[in-house]
């Protein structure tokens, strides 16, 4: 699953390895096995020259000793801030790649360290306008405008524990905020005024069962920090086809929509629009859309939707914002 949601989001940025003397591949394996169930073009491939015995001691040790690289944890830390992924088995494998790292622990280790005494998460069944018991969201507590600083959960050490007041988001990993769930607090007493909704991974072939538990999620976490004094920004960023379950719980009169933009699929971005603004019954909507470069950024001012930058490239001066 990591490899070809790989394979899909950047495509073949490596050639496999074939014997030219047997004709059997010495590395790629899987590659070449998704790439046959993809119908993709024809694999990009490199040849060597071995015997026999010279390529069962390849097959034997090529994948074991790459495997026994080990990992530098604070470099580790800094790249998976930069990794991006719509993925769910690459979101999947770059958590777990954080945990065995060791990088996930101590995080959750040091907000406990630092977390104030507060009274314990209700669990609570708010009202719900659908038969699926999805929270409804408070139309009055709603965003008005992006108030900053506006920064993603987990951009920086430390980043949970500071009082920002502005905005937090979520187009990060999964697992740097799953523990909202069960603990919605952590944003709350970083003295946030406003948040979007969390971005749980979803996609065209997660389950809808699976689908409609993520909505549930984020909406349950939104409307309880809307409980605690936060206004709302709606989360867009889902596959299309998943547009009935994306607005269970969001008023009709709720004009705040929030999406990650990407370069390569800007009609995704205006099909997020247009669905919003048919939920909505007019285009009279706040749409504000982040990251996607420049490309984004330009349609977002030809339309006269709101556009943020990402954090990595404001902090390499790539894009103004």
């Amino acid at each position: 699953d990591a490899l070809h949601g790989a394979l899909n989001e950047v495509g073949w940025v490596a050639p496999v390895i074939e014997n030219r003397r047997t004709g059997m591949l010495v590395d790629g394996h899987e590659r070449v096995w998704q790439a046959l169930q993809n119908g993709d073009a024809p694999v990009p491939f490199v040849e060597v020259d071995l015997d026999e015995a010279e390529e069962a001691y390849v097959l034997a040790t090529l994948d074991p000793i790459g495997a026994m690289a080990a990992e530098n944890a604070l470099k580790l830390d800094d790249l998976l801030r930069e990794v991006q992924s719509g993925e769910a088995g690459v979101q999947a494998m770059l958590a777990d790649i954080a945990k065995d790292a060791g990088l996930y622990a101590e995080e959750n280790d040091k907000e406990a360290e630092v977390r104030p005494e507060y009274e314990y998460v209700p669990d609570a069944l708010f009202p719900s306008d659908n038969a699926w018991d999805v929270p409804t969201l408070d139309p009055a507590r709603q965003a008005l405008a992006v108030e900053l600083p506006f920064e993603r959960w987990g951009s920086q050490k430390g980043g949970r524990k500071r009082h920002i007041g502005g905005t937090w988001h979520f187009y990060t990993e999964d697992y740097r905020f799953e523990a909202l769930w069960k603990d919605p607090m952590p944003l709350v007493i970083t003295g946030a005024t406003a948040a979007v909704e969390p971005n749980f991974t979803v996609s065209l072939d997660s389950p809808r069962a699976y689908v409609l538990w993520s909505v549930y999620r984020k909406r349950w976490i939104a409307r309880f920090w809307q409980l605690e004094g936060l206004r709302v920004w709606v989360d867009l960023n889902v596959p299309a086809e998943w547009a009935p379950y994306t607005f269970l719980g969001v008023p009709k009169e709720w004009r705040a929509y929030m999406t990650r933009g990407y370069s390569d699929r800007r009609e995704a971005t205006e099909n997020e629009w247009r669905t919003a603004c048919e939920h909505h019954g007019s285009d009279d909507i706040v749409f504000v859309v982040y990251g996607g470069g420049k490309a984004v950024k330009q349609m977002c001012a030809e339309r006269g939707w709101g556009w943020l930058p990402e954090e990595t490239d404001r902090q390499k001066g790539k894009v103004d914002g």
